[in-house]
């Protein structure tokens, strides 16, 4: 009997056991296939948000490129604006005679009626501005009154003055102009005259010089047809 009881609990227990087999296989499976359902999800939740960051980066760059494009535009249409404006201005420096000159000499004259001033006065006012010309930002150690007549109420001014053509933070295209102001003054008028004007320009061994007569005249400064400026001696023209 002891054996057959020995034998009964060697056969219970390979039952119980064969029965914990038969259970864990399926749960283990079932695991197996939840983890790689669950990886599976994972990659394409990764692969979401792959796209969705590479589609915000083609978005922000076809941002950047619609700002790249609009700025290019922008600058292409006030070029041209400027362009156009240069052109209208141009034609002030293109016309004949815009410098004028007298007995072959450049001379520039301006009178001015002044009603209710004698002479005096009016010599007294124009050689405050005159002195007070010689001192602005633009003048060179040149620049001062060099005649005073007043019992015949008369000035003259001998100037030099930076004139700019250029000036960005990398490069600055400039000359030095020299010229003779005059005042001419009665009561009730003045007349102001510019001539004897030249011009130095470059430094060193590549300093040139030139006379108004020479340089920014008709012939000189503007092509046959009148319809451009001459590159070099045309900017002078225009700045003075």
């Amino acid at each position: 009997m002891a054996e057959n009881n020995a034998k009964n609990y060697e056969g219970g227990t390979k039952g119980l056991g064969s029965v914990k087999t038969d259970v864990v296989s399926p749960a283990l499976q079932k695991l197996t296939e939840l983890s790689v359902k669950l990886r599976a999800l994972t990659d394409n939740i990764l692969e979401i948000k792959a796209k969705k960051v590479r589609e915000e980066e083609e978005r922000r760059a076809e941002e950047e490129r619609r700002k790249e494009a609009e700025e290019l535009l922008r600058i292409q249409k006030e070029e041209a604006e400027k362009k156009k404006a240069d052109d209208k201005n141009n034609d002030i420096y293109l016309a004949a005679g815009a410098v004028p000159e007298v007995d072959g000499k450049v001379q520039w004259t301006c009178d001015i009626n002044v009603p209710g001033k004698n002479a005096q006065q009016i010599y007294d006012e124009m050689l405050r501005i005159m002195s007070k010309l010689t001192k602005e930002e633009n003048q060179l150690e040149r620049s001062k009154v060099a005649l005073v007549n007043e019992q015949e109420h008369k000035i003259a001014s001998t100037m030099q003055e930076w004139l700019v053509f250029t000036s960005t933070f990398l490069s600055l295209d400039r000359a030095k102009m020299s010229y003779i102001l005059n005042a001419d003054c009665e009561d009730g008028h003045v007349k102001l005259t510019m001539e004897r004007i030249s011009y130095v320009y470059g430094e060193g061994k590549d300093t040139n010089y030139y006379k108004a007569e020479e340089w920014i005249t008709d012939k000189n400064a503007v092509n046959k047809k009148h319809t451009r400026l001459l590159p070099m001696s045309g900017k002078f023209r225009k700045k003075t």
